[in-house]
């Protein structure tokens, strides 16, 4: 019985490591993506173009998907002029 029950407890500890490296990871990818459309933003409004012109010359799919992340490096870098998450100058 003692036997399953340390059994059992090494097998929750290695989940929740798992689980805290997989979390640690993704949050890595994200601060880079984010970085990136920051990135862009700045070289963006520096040739005087705005970035949500950009984002609707494409795709409708890909508008959708570049315009939330905009919004976040916006909200994020304050580029488009420091409106808050979700508010830009742009709109």
């Amino acid at each position: 019985m003692a036997q399953s029950d340390r059994r059992a407890a090494a097998d929750a500890a290695r989940l929740a490591k798992e689980a805290i490296l997989r979390r640690e990871k993704e949050d890595r990818r994200l601060e880079i993506e984010r970085k990136k459309m920051g990135a862009q933003a700045r070289r963006l409004h520096k040739n005087g173009q705005h970035l949500a012109k950009v984002i609707h010359d494409r795709s409708p799919a890909q508008a959708a998907t570049q315009d939330i992340r905009a919004k976040l490096a916006v909200g994020i870098f304050g580029d488009e002029g420091g409106g808050s998450l979700g508010q830009s100058s742009a709109e």
